[in-house]
């Protein structure tokens, strides 16, 4: 039986430029970011690699401090 029938998937729309994508296994595509919020994560899906850069330049994630050596 040939699977060129059924089609299996979902669009995404891209959240740098509003491209509508479709994608069959999120799972797998080289675009996404997982994005920590307060409560959740959520992963992102983008189009192109370009839109993924330019994203990751606007939101950049804070800074922690990090804890300083006692010696």
């Amino acid at each position: 039986m040939s699977n060129d029938r059924f089609t299996f998937g979902t669009y995404h729309i891209c959240p740098c430029c509003g491209k509508e994508k479709f994608i069959t296994n999120p799972g797998d595509w080289a675009y996404r970011r997982n994005v920590q919020g307060k409560y959740h994560s959520s992963m992102k899906l983008f189009c192109s690699w370009s839109c993924l850069r330019k994203y990751e330049a606007d939101h950049t994630p804070k800074k922690t401090r990090a804890y300083e050596r006692m010696d």
